[in-house]
């Protein structure tokens, strides 16, 4: 799904043109019941310095199990990230000719499958630290903070960009998301809504033949 150094960037802790952005509407204020507040960008900093941290407690955890620290990667996609928004994007138009069945069976599969794919990196970990190093306020409401990750081998650090929103409505009004991360200049939310409509397309545009070869991919994997 990703590759391993996308994959690392994310366990250490998905710069795109604004027309980027603006083209994913479906993963911006509107889908997210989020929108634009007077939270200073220190705040929204904060939260992703947090979320990284909480990550890689997960990593340096080994003495846990493998099904421990995939139940916590999962607790923490599942507060952290506006996983509803980010699989809406990613199924792009696929997503309207879906039913109400259907879709809550994909988004089901889209965060297992996120869960299994980066579970399969987590031994990948080697003292990556997170820096974050700036925010600023996009058009759109949200707010892009940026990040390195330094590597202790000397490497040349990775850029991460972080766009998150603060959600504006329901039970959890107030509420920090993440909905996508830009590595070194690719967003994880856009190679994933290729990869899926090249799935999709594959399957003669049948949405439930598309689930159930995620489902038979991942099948037990889910918690």
């Amino acid at each position: 799904m990703l590759n391993k150094v996308c994959c690392a960037v994310l366990l250490s802790a998905g710069m795109m043109s604004t027309d980027v952005y603006a083209a994913q509407e479906s993963a911006g204020a509107s889908d997210a019941g989020v929108s634009s507040d007077a939270a200073s960008q220190e705040a929204y900093k904060s939260f992703v310095t947090e979320t990284g941290n909480e990550i890689i407690q997960v990593l340096v955890h080994k003495e846990s199990s493998l099904s421990e620290r995939k139940s916590q990667f999962r607790e923490i996609l599942q507060t952290k990230f506006s996983i509803p928004s980010i699989g809406k994007f990613v199924l792009a138009r696929y997503w309207r000719q879906a039913d109400d069945a259907q879709k809550a069976r994909y988004l089901g599969l889209f965060e297992t499958a996120i869960v299994e794919n980066y579970a399969a990196q987590f031994d990948n970990y080697s003292n990556e630290k997170l820096e974050v190093t700036g925010a600023q306020t996009l058009e759109d409401g949200g707010v892009l903070v940026s990040s390195r990750v330094v590597r202790p081998s000397g490497a040349e650090p990775l850029s991460v960009d972080w766009k998150v929103f603060r959600q504006s409505k329901g039970p959890k009004a107030g509420a920090f998301k993440v909905v996508d991360l830009i590595v070194n200049g690719v967003s994880m939310s856009i190679t994933q809504r290729s990869e899926y409509a090249g799935l999709i397309q594959s399957a003669g545009g049948d949405i439930s033949a598309f689930l159930d070869s995620l489902d038979k991919k991942y099948q037990g994997a889910g918690s």
